[in-house]
């Protein structure tokens, strides 16, 4: 059986990278861009559909050209930009207090609301790009009290720890 060539087209709101086969099929990267992708197809052959069945069989995996890689930058700072947009209407909503200085709300670090900074999460995957929406005072009793910056992240409402972050 011969390899099967999967082309890059972009990557889906769970920053999973999203490859097309010669016949259509899409077909995500669970790993989110590891160097040992697992692929699954993309339920309902949809772009931001749910990763479904794994791939069987051989692939390569054709790369983005440095074009395609500015368009999926821009792509995603306007999604990020959405998220900037959304969290103060969300933080309102919510009467959630939130606090615009890092020393406010208890939480040593020279991160200010506003600056770039890259996310790794407890698996390692890194998500750069992003920024420093506000902080939350991490109380005790919380179930996750270390959890105290927000950023524009898809799940922007959810505060991440301190340690996941790195300034850009």
């Amino acid at each position: 059986m011969s390899k099967i060539e999967l082309t890059f087209i972009g990557t889906d709101d769970w920053s999973r990278p999203v490859y097309r086969d010669p016949n259509g099929k899409l077909w995500k990267d669970v790993t989110l861009g590891s160097d040992i992708p697992r692929l699954c197809s993309a339920s309902g052959n949809d772009f931001d559909g749910e990763p479904d069945m794994p791939f069987r069989g051989e692939f390569e995996l054709k790369r983005p050209n440095v074009e395609v890689d500015e368009e999926l930058r821009r792509q995603r700072a306007e999604h990020n930009a959405r998220h900037r947009r959304e969290f103060p209407e969300w933080v309102k909503r919510r009467g959630i207090k939130v606090y615009a200085d890092a020393a406010e709300a208890g939480v040593e670090t020279s991160l200010k609301v506003g600056d770039k900074v890259t996310f790794t999460n407890d698996y390692g995957c890194v998500f750069e790009g992003h920024t420093v929406l506000g902080f939350h005072k991490g109380e005790p009793g919380e179930s996750l009290p270390e959890n105290v910056v927000y950023v524009d992240l898809d799940c922007y409402w959810f505060p991440i720890k301190l340690k996941n972050l790195t300034a850009e």
